[in-house]
């Protein structure tokens, strides 16, 4: 369980963080930095995706877009 706590916030922020790293070689500050690093780059990949208007094979498409 993480804990962080904030000056301004009456009650700490909990959460739980699961995963498969290693207690003994990641410590509780690495293994969170690690996630957040993952998310952000998560983020950046989403917000590439919209600026790119990309769609998925099996998305629908009109019927002129589609070629017999």
């Amino acid at each position: 369980m993480m804990v962080q706590e904030k000056p301004d916030d009456l009650l700490p922020h909990a959460f739980f963080l699961v995963t498969n790293l290693s207690r003994y070689h990641y410590s509780a500050e690495k293994v969170l930095a690690l996630y957040r690093k993952r998310g952000k780059t998560e983020d950046h990949i989403g917000e590439l995706k919209l600026a790119l208007n990309l769609h998925l094979s099996s998305t629908d498409r009109k019927f002129s877009d589609i070629k017999t």
